[in-house]
């Protein structure tokens, strides 16, 4: 449903999408750059995804998850306009949210080690 989530996205406003944040969220969102450096990690096929972390080591983790599981585990570094994401502090992953395709550019694509992969560090 990723494009369906994006078009919706897309055309809310930017006070729509501030609600999607509590106080704390937009307190903090508020604080961000105008460009956002934030973290995918991933495998090639879901590279292209909508969900990013500001922190680098938690988006490591993601591809080492059970339900997750990535033969080849990525970790993509992408800058997003602020304007274009929305905050999420839950789950103690520092959630970024591109609202916007092709909103978040990549820099860099980084392989890790497959023994990350398999000896996950937490979850």
């Amino acid at each position: 449903y990723k494009d369906e989530i994006l078009e919706r996205l897309r055309e809310a406003t930017r006070a729509q999408l501030d609600a999607m944040m509590n106080e704390e969220e937009q307190a903090v969102w508020a604080a961000l750059p105008d460009e956002i450096t934030a973290f995918r990690g991933c495998s090639s096929i879901n590279q292209d995804g909508m969900s990013f972390s500001l922190i680098r080591d938690i988006a490591a983790e993601f591809p080492t998850l059970p339900r997750y599981r990535a033969e080849e585990p990525l970790l993509v570094e992408a800058k997003i306009p602020k304007r274009f994401s929305v905050l999420k502090l839950g789950r103690d992953e520092e959630e970024i949210i591109s609202t916007a395709k092709d909103a978040a550019v990549v820099v860099s694509i980084t392989h890790l080690p497959i023994s990350i992969a398999l000896n996950p560090i937490s979850e």
